[in-house]
């Protein structure tokens, strides 16, 4: 994943565990060549998450699912989570 400073459009890659304030500031971007690399052959594929180019590289999927929650139960696994900061810092 790719990250792309907003305002200056200055890149960084992804690193785990960033914080809330690099997250506002930057938008997210798919290595369309790195995908299609990983994906080689290879038929069944998931990929996780959404970026500001996902409709870039749709045509390469046969299918996509969303998987999504109410507010009440994001609210909670965020709060209660004990493995991750991301998403605890309050905005």
């Amino acid at each position: 994943m790719l990250l792309e400073k907003q305002k200056t459009g200055e890149k960084t890659d992804y690193q785990f565990g960033i914080g809330g304030g690099l997250v506002r500031e930057h938008d997210y971007y798919r290595d369309f060549k790195k995908l299609e690399q990983l994906m080689g052959d290879n038929k069944k594929v998931a990929v996780f998450g959404n970026s500001s180019n996902q409709n870039d590289f749709t045509a390469i999927f046969d299918n996509f699912f969303l998987l999504q929650c109410n507010a009440e139960t994001l609210k909670k696994r965020l709060n209660t989570r004990t493995n991750n900061e991301f998403g605890k810092e309050k905005m």
